[in-house]
């Protein structure tokens, strides 16, 4: 493992000089509070300053100072404009071919989803059809029951008053009876009278 360079005190201490070289390019309202300074090298020293820029947030600018072995002079190695932590990025760049190939997958996806929705709903609809067939032919039996039970019941009723058919009372068969024998009694009573009067009148005329 490699070993953590020291942080060079000359340099680490060269903050303004870092500064002033990034102001040399970029305006000063750009610049904003010194971060941290970290050690790349021996005697290599990167200096970070917070952007205040617009449109860079969580960006910070950097410049790199060195100095040679027993100089006390820091020299200016490089400088820019590297994103931070939480910065705001640009996406990676895919080629053409990748993101087509994305785009075809994603859209096969959607029609297959779709497919699926629309061959559900048709079963729903084929199951709603069904039960509305079922019930209907439930309903159609019932009614037919329904009737069938009424045109039993009335045939019953029928059957019932057909056996209740009045049968004649004994005690009218028998007035009826004494009726006729008394109708046919009463011409021969009159004859008998008739014949007991005639006989009458022949007794008194001798």
């Amino acid at each position: 493992m490699a070993r953590k360079p020291k942080l060079d005190s000359v340099l680490a201490e060269a903050k303004a000089q870092a500064r002033d070289a990034l102001l040399e390019n970029e305006p000063e309202n750009a610049v904003g509070e010194h971060l941290e300074a970290v050690a790349e090298d021996s005697r290599v020293v990167t200096h970070y300053f917070e952007c205040t820029q617009d449109g860079y947030a969580g960006w910070r600018w950097y410049v790199t100072l060195a100095r040679p072995p027993r100089g006390k002079t820091a020299t200016v190695s490089e400088s820019g404009l590297v994103p931070g932590d939480g910065a705001l990025l640009a996406p990676d760049w895919v080629p053409w071919e990748e993101r087509m190939r994305a785009y075809k997958e994603e859209q096969a996806a959607k029609k297959a989803a779709e497919e699926a929705e629309r061959e559900e709903q048709q079963a729903d609809d084929a199951d709603e059809d069904a039960a509305d067939a079922d019930c209907a032919d439930e309903n159609s039996g019932e009614d037919v029951e329904n009737a069938s039970d009424a045109e039993a019941g009335e045939d019953a009723d029928d059957v019932e008053d057909a056996d209740h058919v009045e049968e004649p009372d004994a005690g009218d068969a028998a007035d009826r009876a004494r009726g006729n024998r008394a109708a046919r009694r009463e011409p021969l009573q009159r004859r008998r009278r008739q014949r007991r009067r005639r006989g009458q009148r022949k007794s008194k005329k001798n």
